[in-house]
C-alpha cells in the first residue's frame, strides 16, 4: 500500500502547521511541524511511533483519523479490529487500545468534537459493527462503547458531522445511513453502491462524497436525502475523476475535498499530477402553487403558463473547471493534501508526499479569473494571488500582489498619467507609484518557451488597433484631410494595402470638402455624394430633397450648370445616347479624382515618369486608350525589364483587330497573371483580348483607376451592373476606399461598419462620417462610434485631442446658411453674481447691444470671494463661446464705441452687468476681476486695445515673419492671463497670468490666513 498523508488544519495555530504520514509498511506514523518564519517554511519530524501502535507486522494500520479539538490525539484502525489512541505531540506518549470481542478488519474510524470516536468495523455474529466510544473515559481505562449500531453488517465507512457532533454517516454494504445519537431511529437511510469514503465538506455540514468500489465518486446533499421510494436517493453529481484505469478498493486512490477552498476536489493522478475539480452548484427548484405569470406571449393574450417538468426539482453539482498541477519534483509522489499558504491567504498549496518519504510543499498553478485590456492596450489578468500586467513595450510584465496591496488599493496608482495620457515609466509602473511591482521578463509569459509559432507578446499588443488608433490620436490624426494623408506617408503599417486604402479615402474626402461649394446648384445637393449616387442621377437625388414641385428637368438643369463651373472635358470612349447620361458621367468622373482634361494627361504622365513611376504612367496612358503612349512611358526607364515589355506592348497595334489567337497573345495573358505590378497585369490584361472586364477584375489595382476606366470605356448598362458589384464587395470586405463609391452618405455607414467589424478602427470610421453627419443624415450607429471614440480620447486623458474633435465636428456640421445642425455641448460652469444670483457671460454682442436672454441660476447662498456655488461645481469646462467668464478685446472696442446703461466705461469690466454689484478682487493685486491686470495695463486708450487686437494697420512693412510671430504669440498669452481663475475648494479668484505667477512659487492661497492648497486641485 502506497505512503499516505493528512493535513489536520484545526490543529494549525499561526504560522504553525502540522502533518501526519504513514509509511509503506502501514506500520508506522510521523508527525511534522512546519513554521513560517523569515519568509520561508522550516519542517521538523516532532516525532514517530511503529512498534507502539503496531505489535506486528500482520497487524498493519488500516484507517486513521485525528481529532479537530486535541491536537496530537489521533486514532489508528488496525487490521485486527483493535484502535489504537495516542497523542504524537505529547511527551510521555500513552498509548490505549480498544479491541473488539472479535477479531475482524478495522474500516474507518471518526472524532467528533465532544470527545467520541466512532469505530466501523467488519460484520461478525452477536456484536455490533459500529461502536462508539467515548475517548475521556477510554483514557481512565474504561473501554466500554457507549452506542453500539448495526448489528451482522458490514460498516465501510463512518464520520461525524462538523457542525452537528451527534450526527454521524455511514457506508454499509449497500446502504447510506445517517445517525442521531439522540434518537434511536436513523435519519435516512438509501440504497447505493457509493458506500465508502464517507467525507464531510469543510465548508458546508450537507454535502458530503462518497465513491464506490470502482473509483467512481458520489456527492450528496444531506438535505436532498430521503427514506423510502418517494424521497430522492440519487447523488447530486457522480464522476470518475481516475478513469478507467484504476477500479478496485485495492487501488487506494488518493482524493481530496478542499480544506482551504469551497467547491473544490483533488485527485492524484499517475504520481506527477495533481488533478483540480472546481464545481459549482445548482439549489433545487421549489415549485410554487401559483404559476401564471403576468407577461403574456407573442401569440396569444392569455398570461404566459411556465412548465416546470424539464426543471430539475432537486438541486445538483456540475463541473465549472478542471485544471492540472505538475508537482515541483522529478520524484513520484504518494499523497498529498490541501494545505494553507501563510504568505498569501489566496494563495492555494498542496503538501506532496513523495515515494522516498520527504515533504514537499507545492504551489498550486492558478487560472485567471479575468483578463481585461485597458485603454493603452495592457493586458490586465487576475487570479486569487496576483494582479499581472503586461505591456505593449517589449512584454513588460508587472505583477501585484493581491493579497498584501488590496487593503490600500483605493489610495494607491498603478500608473503616473500625464494630461495627454502618456504613460510615464512604462505601461503599469509608475516612478511615483506606491505599489510594488516585481517586474518579470518578457519570457514569463510562456510564449516562446512554450510554442515556437506563437508571435511575441509585446508584438502583439503593438500590433493592436487600440495601440495604432492612439499613436494616430496623438500625432493629430483629426479630420483636417490633409495633414492626415501626411501622416499616413510617414505611418508604418504590418498591413500596406490597409494604409493605400486609407489615403485613397482620405484624399477623396479632401476633394469632396473643398469642391462641396461647387457640387450644389437650386435644390440639387451633390456634396459628399459618391460615384453610385451621381450615376443614379435624378432617382436617388429626388429622394434627398423630398419636394413635390422638384421634376427631372430642374435636376438636369442643375447637372449642366455644375459642369458649367469647370470647362475641362474629361475623356470618355463611351457616348451615351442620354445627354443627361453624359453628365452624370462627366460629374462622376469628377468625383472619382480623375477631374482632367485629355489635354492634361501627358503632362501628368511626365511627372509620373519623372517621380520614376514608369508602370503606373503607362497604366494611365492605356486607361485612356493611349496604348502607344505606354510603350514611350515604359521605354523611358532604365530597368531592362520594363523596355522589354515595352517591346511586347507595342505588338498591339499589329493584333488588336485580330480574333484568332496567336503565341504573342498568349505571352500577354500570362504575363498578365505572373506580373507582380498591378498596373502592368491590367495593361497585358487588355492588350491580350481587348477586354476591360479582366481589367476591372484586377482586384489589387486601386479603385479610382478601375473607376476611371468603368466611366470611360462601358456602356451605361454595364457601367451601372459594375458600379454596384464594385459597391457591394467593397462592403462585403470592409475596403474603407469604398467611400468613393458610396460617398459619405447612408450607404457609406454599411460600408465603415462592415470596416469597422474586421478592423475595429472606429477612429476613422467617427472622422470620416462625421464631415456629413449629423449635417445630411443620422444614424444610430454613427453615434455608437462616435461615443466610443470619443470616451476612448477621455480614457488615454487625451482631452483636448477630444475637445478638437469636438470643435471639428460642429464645424463640420454647419449648413450653407450657418446652421449648426450637431448637438452643442452647453456650457457646464458658470459664474454667478452673489448678490443677484445670475450668471455673468458675454456682456454685450457683435452689434454692441445686450447678449441674449440671461439663464438664471437658483438662488443660494452667498459664496465668499463671488466663486461658483458648489452646486454648480463641475469637473470640465465647455470651450463655448459663451462660457468666457471675460468679454474679449474685441468686445472692449464694441463696448467703447457703443452707448451703454453704464455712465463709466471703467465700470463695464468689473460690475456685474445685472445689478452693478462690483465683482470680486484678485487675491494677488487687488484690482477687480474683469478689470486689465496691472502688468497688462500698458495702454487703456483705444489705440492701444486696437494695437492689441491688430486693429491697427500702421505696421512697418519691413517686419519680418519672425517677429510679427512673437508678436502674435504674446498677444494671445497677454489674453488669456486677462480671465478669471477661481480655486473651487476656497472659491478665491485670481487673474489667470497672477495665478500662473503665484503658484509657480507656492502651493497655499495668496488670500492671507487661508490655509487651502490650491496648487494641488489642479
Amino acid at each position: 500500500m502506497p505512503k499516505s498523508i493528512i493535513h489536520p488544519y484545526e490543529w494549525s495555530i499561526n504560522d504553525i502547521q502540522y502533518f501526519v504520514t504513514v509509511n509503506s509498511d502501514r506500520n508506522e506514523l510521523n508527525l511534522y511541524q512546519s513554521k513560517y518564519q523569515n519568509k520561508k517554511y522550516i519542517t521538523t519530524k516532532l516525532s514517530t511511533s511503529s512498534d507502539s501502535i503496531t505489535r506486528s507486522e500482520s497487524d498493519p494500520i488500516q484507517c486513521y483519523n485525528y481529532s479537530p479539538t486535541e491536537t496530537g490525539l489521533f486514532a489508528s484502525g488496525l487490521l485486527s479490529g483493535t484502535v489504537t489512541i495516542s497523542n504524537l505531540a505529547a511527551v510521555p506518549r500513552a498509548i490505549f487500545r480498544l479491541r473488539p470481542k472479535q477479531q475482524r478488519p478495522c474500516n474507518s474510524v471518526s472524532f467528533n468534537s465532544q470527545g467520541l470516536l466512532a469505530v466501523a468495523l467488519d460484520k461478525v455474529r452477536n456484536d455490533t459493527s459500529l461502536q462508539i466510544f467515548d475517548v475521556n473515559r477510554v483514557q481512565q481505562n474504561d473501554p466500554i462503547s457507549c452506542y453500539s449500531l448495526m448489528p451482522s453488517e458490514v460498516v465501510s465507512s463512518v464520520s461525524f458531522l462538523r457542525e452537528s457532533p451527534s450526527s454521524l454517516i455511514c457506508g454499509s454494504y449497500k446502504f447510506l445511513r445517517e445517525y442521531d445519537l439522540r434518537s434511536s431511529s436513523t435519519v435516512f437511510e438509501t440504497a447505493t453502491k457509493f458506500v465508502q469514503g464517507v467525507t464531510i465538506d469543510r465548508f458546508n455540514d450537507y454535502f458530503f462524497s462518497t465513491h464506490s468500489d470502482s473509483g467512481t465518486v458520489a456527492f450528496w446533499d444531506r438535505r436532498q436525502i430521503r427514506t423510502g421510494v418517494s424521497g430522492s436517493s440519487e447523488p447530486i453529481m457522480t464522476i470518475n475523476p481516475f478513469g478507467e484505469n484504476q477500479r478496485g478498493k485495492s487501488a487506494h486512490p488518493c482524493f481530496r475535498i478542499s480544506s482551504t477552498r469551497r467547491g473544490e476536489f483533488a485527485t492524484l493522478q499517475d504520481g506527477y499530477t495533481i488533478k483540480r475539480w472546481q464545481t459549482g452548484y445548482v439549489p433545487p427548484h421549489i415549485q410554487h402553487q401559483s404559476q401564471s405569470l403576468n407577461p403574456t406571449s407573442a401569440n396569444s393574450s392569455e398570461p404566459l403558463k411556465i412548465s416546470y417538468k424539464d426543471i430539475p426539482k432537486q438541486g445538483y453539482l456540475f463541473v465549472t473547471s478542471i485544471m492540472k498541477s505538475v508537482t515541483p519534483t522529478n520524484e513520484r509522489v504518494t499523497s498529498f493534501d490541501y494545505v494553507t499558504d501563510l504568505e498569501y491567504k489566496n494563495r492555494l498549496n498542496f503538501i506532496c508526499l513523495t515515494q522516498s518519504g520527504s515533504l514537499v510543499r507545492m504551489k498550486a498553478v492558478e487560472s485567471p479569473t479575468a483578463v481585461k485590456f485597458d485603454p493603452f492596450n495592457v493586458v490586465a489578468s487576475v487570479d486569487r494571488e496576483h494582479i499581472t500586467f503586461i505591456g505593449p513595450r517589449a512584454g513588460e510584465s508587472h505583477n501585484i500582489d493581491i493579497s498584501r496591496r488590496i487593503s490600500s488599493a483605493s489610495t494607491e496608482s498603478i500608473s503616473g498619467t500625464s494630461d495627454e495620457g502618456e504613460i510615464n515609466e512604462g505601461a503599469g509602473s509608475s516612478k511615483n507609484s506606491k505599489s510594488e511591482c516585481a517586474i518579470l521578463p518578457s519570457t514569463s509569459s510562456g510564449a516562446d518557451t512554450t510554442n515556437n509559432s506563437l508571435f511575441d507578446v509585446s508584438d502583439v499588443l503593438e500590433r493592436d488597433v487600440s495601440f495604432s488608433i492612439r499613436k494616430l490620436a496623438m500625432n493629430n490624426y483629426s479630420m483636417d484631410c490633409e495633414s492626415n494623408i501626411a501622416l499616413l506617408n510617414t505611418y508604418s503599417h504590418p498591413n500596406g494595402t490597409r494604409i493605400e486604402r486609407l489615403k485613397a479615402a482620405w484624399s477623396w474626402v479632401d476633394r469632396a470638402q473643398k469642391s462641396r461649394p461647387s457640387m450644389v446648384y437650386g435644390l440639387v445637393d451633390f456634396s459628399y455624394e459618391g460615384v453610385l449616387g451621381i450615376w443614379e442621377g435624378y432617382n436617388w437625388i429626388s429622394k434627398k430633397v423630398n419636394n413635390p414641385n422638384f421634376h427631372r428637368q430642374a435636376f438636369e438643369t442643375a447637372v449642366s450648370r455644375i459642369l458649367d463651373r469647370s470647362k475641362r472635358k474629361i475623356y470618355t470612349e463611351w457616348s451615351s445616347p442620354s445627354p443627361a447620361k453624359r453628365d452624370l458621367r462627366q460629374l462622376c468622373l469628377r468625383a472619382a479624382g480623375w477631374n482632367f482634361d485629355i489635354s492634361q494627361l501627358e503632362r501628368l504622365l511626365e511627372e509620373l515618369e519623372s517621380e520614376g513611376k514608369y508602370e503606373q504612367a503607362a497604366g494611365w496612358a492605356v486607361f485612356h486608350g493611349r496604348v502607344n503612349r505606354a510603350v514611350k512611358s515604359l521605354a523611358a526607364s532604365k530597368n531592362d525589364r520594363l523596355r522589354m515589355m515595352s517591346a511586347a506592348i507595342a505588338g498591339y497595334d499589329g493584333y488588336k483587330n485580330t480574333t484568332r489567337n496567336s503565341p504573342w497573345k498568349e505571352l500577354c495573358r500570362k504575363m498578365s497573371s505572373e506580373l507582380e505590378n498591378p498596373y502592368m497585369r491590367a495593361v497585358f490584361a487588355f492588350i491580350a483580348d481587348g477586354d476591360w472586364i479582366d481589367v476591372l477584375d484586377e482586384e489589387s489595382l486601386p479603385l479610382r483607376e478601375r473607376l476611371g476606366i468603368a466611366l470611360r470605356f462601358l456602356s451605361d448598362e454595364e457601367l451601372t451592373n459594375r458600379l454596384y458589384k464594385m459597391k457591394n464587395q467593397a462592403i462585403e470586405n470592409g475596403d474603407i476606399d469604398g467611400i468613393i463609391l458610396t460617398g459619405i452618405t447612408p450607404a457609406a455607414v454599411d460600408l465603415l461598419q462592415s470596416y469597422v467589424d474586421k478592423t475595429a478602427d472606429v477612429q476613422t470610421a467617427s472622422l470620416i462620417i462625421s464631415f456629413a453627419s449629423p449635417l445630411y443624415f443620422t444614424d444610430e450607429r454613427v453615434t455608437h462610434w462616435i461615443e466610443c471614440y470619443r470616451n476612448l480620447l477621455n480614457s488615454w486623458r487625451l482631452f483636448s485631442k477630444r475637445a478638437m474633435f469636438d470643435v471639428a465636428r460642429t464645424r463640420a456640421s454647419k449648413t450653407f446658411d450657418d446652421r449648426i445642425t450637431n448637438t452643442v455641448v452647453p456650457p457646464q460652469v458658470y459664474l454667478q453674481c452673489h448678490n443677484c444670483k445670475k450668471v455673468i457671460r458675454s456682456m454685450v454682442n457683435a452689434t454692441g447691444g445686450e447678449s441674449g436672454s440671461d439663464w438664471n441660476v437658483p438662488s443660494s447662498a452667498s459664496v465668499p470671494g463671488g466663486g461658483v456655488p458648489p452646486a454648480q461645481r463641475q469637473e470640465s469646462i465647455s470651450s463655448s463661446p459663451t462660457n468666457h467668464l471675460l468679454m474679449e478685446p474685441a468686445s472692449y472696442h464694441r463696448y467703447y464705441t457703443s452707448q451703454t446703461r453704464f455712465q463709466s466705461t471703467a465700470d463695464i469690466n468689473i460690475r456685474c452687468p445685472h445689478c452693478n454689484y462690483p465683482l470680486p478682487r484678485c487675491a494677488v493685486c487687488l484690482l477687480p476681476l474683469g478689470a486689465m491686470p496691472s502688468r497688462m495695463n500698458y495702454n487703456n486708450s483705444l489705440e492701444g486695445l486696437q494695437n492689441f487686437m491688430g486693429e491697427n494697420n500702421d505696421q512697418d512693412p519691413q517686419q519680418t515673419d519672425g517677429d510679427q510671430t512673437s508678436k502674435n504669440a504674446m498677444e494671445n498669452r497677454n489674453l488669456f492671463d486677462r480671465y478669471f481663475v477661481f480655486c473651487l475648494s476656497c472659491n478665491h479668484g485670481m487673474h489667470a497670468g497672477h495665478a500662473r505667477e503665484w503658484f509657480s512659487k507656492h502651493s497655499m492661497c495668496a488670500v492671507p490666513d487661508c490655509e487651502c492648497n490650491c496648487n494641488q486641485y489642479r
